[in-house]
């Protein structure tokens, strides 16, 4: 795992890393992806370097609670995955669905149940 020293975590649930000594806006989605994937774990295992930006007033922002930032990050997750399941769940009701559909389904639905049980661990009903 690469260590990315402080980061900060925005209200809309991207991070702010430093690359070259300048600050690199880090979203999740599109080509950031892989990089968001990664800088989230490195939050995860590093909280004491992650730094909560305040939302400004009048802005919906997330609360600086990290367990709080976790259980937005989990919804925003799940929330892909529902997303990504709608091809594959498609082909199956239409009874065209091929092998590798109904592996991406099972992998999402493995992803989404771990999700969910954190979720219910965090006092959370999860859908």
């Amino acid at each position: 795992m690469s260590d990315y020293g402080k980061i900060t975590r925005r209200p809309d649930g991207s991070f702010v890393i430093r690359r070259r000594g300048w600050p690199f806006h880090v979203p999740d989605h599109g080509e950031f992806r892989g990089l968001f994937s990664e800088i989230a774990a490195y939050a995860r295992a590093r909280p004491e370097m992650v730094e909560m930006e305040q939302a400004a007033p009048g802005q919906p922002g997330q609360a600086e609670d990290p367990a709080e930032a976790r259980r937005a990050e989990i919804r925003a997750e799940l929330a892909e995955i529902d997303r990504r399941s709608v091809r594959p769940l498609r082909a199956e009701a239409e009874g065209l669905a091929a092998p590798e559909d109904r592996a991406s389904l099972a992998g999402l639905e493995a992803r989404a149940r771990k999700l969910r049980d954190e979720l219910a661990g965090a006092g959370e009903i999860a859908i």
